[in-house]
């Protein structure tokens, strides 16, 4: 869920969203008059007033259709996600704490992006897209959402795949406060050093970038993500089909086949993610607003498929509105007879996390440089582009679907490996 250049009007609307009502109202003056002021700091005036000089927003984020539109799917897409969260989070799902403070994590990321926006277009006349350190520093915050959901999903598989009761609930480990204190650490680091920072100044310094020495011949626009940045998208999507696959294990151990549906639910979040990643791959080309549209009609559609079959995993589980519930599944009440997993298999947490930062990297090293190999990226037409990334979208949703219907299949449930 990846919003990566929306009108400042719609930023505004998606945060009062998050606000309890009698506060919205409050603030309400303050923000509309904050957005129409072209000299209103886009930050805490400490931040970024000692050197932003604010400029009008580009008119393509208020004229093109197709930016207008997703500016109004994005917003819409929260109510669904809420819902989402509600059902989810229903104890009678046996769900760990920590796989709940992390799927509740992604509203911080929501907020982040908001303001990151807002300061982009009212510092830069950029979209976020195209201001590296601000969307770096904010998208961050996806990734540490991801690595909480899958320390989270794998503490719920081990308690119903062993023999304990599934509605203990298991301590938090370590690590997911080490993540959150190190995000919020690299935020603080990264919005102090706002004043000195450039439009196209690369998040965390570009670390890891190739020297200019050797990137001479790959030869890059000024908006191209920085390496850090490019790391953050690939392992935020990695993450999500690692968290797939732990939930149609949870599907297994459980007996219960409604965690299975809830993983094909998460196919079109996936897929918006993959949207956001191709559309950074063309350097955030004006030609591909639409697809700008297609991510935000596709974390619209994910947010509600995602509630949907919370709701149905809910109610399989005894969760109902009336104060006398009703039966639940059978074998989510009862110790799960699978095996316990030992502690040294392949799907380790800590050795797939690290596995993913190795893919991670890998793979931004391959698309960042890689692709300046490519005549068509930076010199081809709005068609070729567009057919180009069209076929790039559906070509990883298309093997997504198909992997889990190869998985659906009878004698075929569990799988090796990570996702």
């Amino acid at each position: 869920m990846r919003p990566p250049c929306l009108s400042p009007r719609s930023h505004v609307l998606f945060l009062l969203l998050l606000l309890p009502q009698h506060t919205s109202a409050l603030l309400l003056p303050h923000l509309r008059s904050a957005v129409s002021r072209a000299a209103a700091p886009p930050l805490v005036a400490p931040l970024l007033h000692p050197r932003a000089t604010p400029r009008a927003p580009p008119a393509s984020l208020f004229a093109d259709q197709a930016g207008s539109l997703a500016g109004a799917l994005f917003p819409a897409s929260l109510p669904p996600y809420l819902l989402f969260l509600y059902f989810l989070c229903q104890d009678v799902n046996g769900l760990s704490d920590t796989a709940k403070a992390g799927f509740s994590s992604l509203l911080l990321f929501v907020a982040a992006t908001v303001v990151t926006s807002i300061a982009s277009v009212k510092s830069y006349g950029l979209s976020l897209a195209n201001v590296d350190w601000l969307h770096g520093g904010a998208e961050q915050l996806l990734t540490y959402t991801n690595i909480a959901e899958v320390i989270g999903l794998k503490l719920t598989l081990d308690r119903f795949s062993s023999s304990s009761s599934p509605s203990s609930s298991p301590s938090s480990p370590p690590v997911v406060a080490l993540i959150g204190g190190a995000a919020a650490l690299t935020l603080g680091l990264t919005y102090a050093a706002a004043p000195s920072l450039g439009a196209h100044a690369a998040f965390l310094g570009g670390v890891g970038d190739l020297p200019d020495a050797w990137a001479a011949g790959f030869a890059q626009p000024q908006n191209a993500l920085s390496l850090p940045t490019w790391v953050i998208h690939l392992s935020s999507l990695l993450e999500w089909l690692v968290a797939m696959g732990l939930v149609w294990r949870i599907g297994i151990a459980s007996g219960n086949p409604r965690w299975k549906g809830l993983t094909w639910a998460m196919i079109p979040s996936h897929s918006s993610g993959v949207c956001a990643c191709v559309y950074h791959f063309f350097y955030n080309a004006e030609s591909l607003q639409f697809i700008v549209l297609m991510q935000a009609a596709l974390t619209l559609l994910g947010n509600c498929t995602l509630a949907y079959a919370a709701w149905r995993l809910a109610v399989s589980n005894g969760w109902s509105f009336s104060l006398s519930p009703s039966a639940p599944y059978e074998a989510a009440s009862i110790p799960s007879a699978a095996a316990p997993r030992d502690s040294g298999e392949a799907d380790d947490t800590a050795r797939g996390l690290l596995l993913v930062l190795a893919w991670s990297i890998g793979g931004s090293y391959a698309i960042k440089y890689g692709e300046t190999l490519l005549p068509f990226v930076k010199d081809g037409d709005a068609a070729t582009l567009s057919t180009a990334a069209v076929l790039m979208v559906a070509g990883v949703t298309g093997f997504n679907v198909w992997k889990w219907s190869q998985r659906s299949r009878p004698g075929a449930d569990d799988f090796e490996g990570l996702i």
